[in-house]
Formats: structure tokens, sequence, C-alpha cells
């Protein structure tokens, strides 16, 4: 996810955040339910209106389901990255299928 979608003046890219790289440092059991907090917290305090919106206007606006095909594309690396720091290992392409198809702003629609 970029710094444009987070919903905040940082300039700065979700996994590239301070709050995201101290996951590292956490002990191995404690890097899942913390980061999973974490991404809560952003999907759902800044982002889930915005994205509602995007949705609505993909119907009748090119530019914008262009604009989402992307977001969605920057949004599964975010979260390929997201489980290497918390599982601390490589992530497979079916875990990383379900984890994107079920965990995205939209998810609920």
């Amino acid at each position: 996810m970029d710094a444009a979608i987070v919903g905040d003046a940082q300039p700065v890219p979700l996994i590239e955040r301070e709050e995201f790289q101290q996951l590292r440092h956490l002990p191995t059991e404690q890097r899942l339910p913390a980061g999973m907090r974490l991404v809560g917290q952003m999907y759902s305090d800044r982002t889930t209106g915005v994205w509602s919106a995007m949705l609505e206007a993909v119907a009748s606006d090119e530019e914008v389901a262009a604009w989402c095909t992307e977001h969605e594309k920057r949004r599964r690396e975010t979260l390929r990255e997201f489980f290497e720091i918390v599982l601390d290992r490589t992530v497979e392409e079916p875990l990383l299928d379900v984890r994107t198809g079920s965990s995205g702003p939209g998810s609920s629609r």
C-alpha cells in the first residue's frame, strides 16, 4: 500500500513505516498478532471509506478502474512483505492468494 492510500500526511509507504519495521524486532510468536492489529488499524481506521467510494466509481470510470487494479497489485506486494516479516519466511503463492482475496478493503462486499 503506498503512502497516498494510508490516509495521513506521512509520505512514507505503509511497509516502510517505523511501526511496521519494529515488527521485525519482536519475538517471532508476537509478530503475527501485533502485525494483524496494526494492519487492522490501518485498513479500518483510514482506508475503508475511500476504498468503498473507489469501488463504486469503477463501473463508470476507466481511470479509476485502472487505478484500483494498480492498487491491488501494490497491496499484494505489501502483504507479501508483511507476511515475510511476521512469519519470518518466504510466502508461497497459495497463501498470498488466499490472504490477498480475504483481507482487502473490498473483501466484505
